[in-house]
C-alpha cells in the first residue's frame, strides 16, 4: 500500500547544542512550525554534538518538563511527545565542514563522517552512507574561489544529487544569491532551516523558517519517507516562517563571532 499524502512542515537545519534547553528548544521547535501539519526536525548535528545517538541509547534521560524523547519510528528517527502527545519528529543528520570551510548537511543518517574532505568528495561520502546532502549558504562563503567551486558543482551535476540548503541566517535585506537561482533553475530543490547558533537564548530561533510541502508520507518510516521526498519527488516546496532582520542578524552573528574568538590573553604568540 502507498503511503498517504500528508502536509508536512519542517526545519531542514537544526542544532541542538549541548548548551541548550533541550526540552524547551524541541518545544519551540515544533511550536513555531504551526499546527497544520505534520511537523518534522532534520538535525544538522556538528562534530561534538550527539543528540540523536545519546537519545537513542538512553531515551530514559530525555525526559523533562513534560516532553519526552523516544527512538522511531523506524531508524533515523526520534518521536517527541509532550504529555504523550506526539509533538513532531527528529530526522537524523549531520553537519560536516569541507576543507574548503563549506557546510555540508547529511540528511538522514548519523553516520559519522569526517570534517575537512573536499566539497565534491563529502557529497558523495554522505549518499554512499545513505543520507541526502544539503550545501548550506553561509554568511560570506559563497563568493570569490569558493563561490567558483559550487558553480561547477551546480553546473556539472544533475538535480537530485545534492541540494542546497537556505537559512534563517540570511538577513530580510539580503536577496536570493545568484547560485541559489541558478541551483533553483536547473532544477536544484531548496530547503529552507532555522541554522540557530551556539549562543544562550538561540533556542528561540528553532523553527522560525522552513517548508511546508504535501508528500506521501509513512508515519511508520519518516526518515525513509523525507529522504524519498528530498532526492526523487516533484514535491514543491514552499517557504514558512521568516529569516532574521537585518539587526538581529548583526547582534547574533557579531556575539558569536566574539565567541568563536580565544581571549587575548590566551592567545598564541609567534
Amino acid at each position: 500500500m502507498s503511503p498517504n499524502p500528508a502536509r508536512i512542515l519542517f526545519d531542514g537545519h537544526v542544532h541542538l547544542y549541548p548548551d541548550y534547553d533541550w526540552a524547551l528548544a524541541l518545544r519551540t521547535l515544533f511550536t513555531n512550525l504551526g499546527p497544520k501539519g505534520i511537523r518534522l526536525g532534520f538535525l544538522t548535528e556538528s562534530a561534538g554534538c550527539r543528540f540523536y545517538q545519546a537519545a537513542c541509547e538512553n531515551p530514559s534521560a530525555f525526559v523533562r518538563a513534560g516532553i519526552a524523547v523516544q527512538p522511531g519510528p523506524g531508524p533515523n528517527a526520534l518521536t517527541v511527545t509532550l504529555a504523550e502527545t506526539v509533538l513532531g519528529v527528529l530526522i537524523a543528520g549531520r553537519q560536516i565542514v569541507t576543507a574548503e570551510r563549506l557546510e555540508v548537511l547529511a540528511i538522514g543518517t548519523d553516520a559519522s563522517l569526517p570534517d575537512g574532505q573536499p566539497v565534491a568528495q563529502t557529497l558523495d561520502l554522505v549518499r554512499e552512507c545513505g543520507g541526502v546532502p544539503a550545501l548550506s549558504w553561509s554568511p560570506g562563503k559563497w563568493f570569490s574561489a569558493r563561490g567558483r567551486l559550487i558553480e561547477s558543482l551546480i553546473t556539472s551535476r544533475t538535480p537530485g544529487s545534492f541540494l542546497l540548503g537556505d537559512t534563517a541566517l540570511r538577513p530580510t535585506c539580503w536577496p536570493m544569491p545568484r547560485l541559489m537561482q541558478m541551483a533553483r533553475d536547473r532544477g536544484f530543490k531548496i530547503i529552507g532551516g532555522s541554522d540557530p547558533l551556539p549562543l544562550s537564548h538561540e533556542e528561540q530561533q528553532l523553527g522560525t523558517y522552513g517548508v511546508s510541502a504535501m508528500i506521501a508520507f509513512d508515519p511508520l518510516a519518516p526518515a525513509d519517507s523525507v529522504r524519498r521526498m528530498l532526492t526523487y519527488s516533484n514535491t514543491i516546496f514552499a517557504p514558512i516562517g521568516k529569516r532574521s532582520a537585518p539587526l538581529s542578524f548583526a547582534r547574533r552573528w557579531l556575539s558569536n563571532q566574539c565567541r568563536s574568538r580565544p581571549p587575548a590573553s590566551r592567545a598564541t604568540t609567534v
